[in-house]
């Protein structure tokens, strides 16, 4: 009969169907699982990455101070010999003016004492 072969036909497109539930859930389950494995396995790398990164930002800025801290001392160095320079040209000149100076007034003192005329 119709009716019969009628149902037959929506009882195996029924059981058809459930199997092709059955096989996409699985399917998408797969998916599921591999996605998240993935997932993981990038955030590990980015992780790992990121300490990499953080680590070498570290050593740079300690390098970097370093190069700072003895760049400053360089210059402390050459500041002071410069100063210790500065101060002996400065005695020197101090030293030849006031014999000048002395020069002067005893040249001033002898014009004094030497009668006009």
């Amino acid at each position: 009969s119709a009716a019969a072969a009628a149902a037959e036909v929506a009882a195996r497109h029924a059981i058809a169907l459930d199997g092709m539930k059955e096989d996409m859930n699985a399917r998408l389950t797969a998916a599921e699982k591999a996605c998240a494995g993935r997932l993981e396995a990038a955030e590990k790398k980015h992780s790992t990455a990121l300490a990499a990164l953080a680590a070498d930002m570290e050593q740079a800025a300690l390098e970097a101070a370093e190069d700072y801290a003895a760049t400053i001392a360089k210059l402390e160095t050459s500041h002071s010999a410069n100063i210790a320079k500065l101060e002996a040209r400065h005695s020197e000149r101090m030293t030849l003016l006031t014999a000048k100076h002395e020069a002067v007034q005893a040249a001033v003192a002898r014009a004094a004492r030497v009668p006009a005329g």
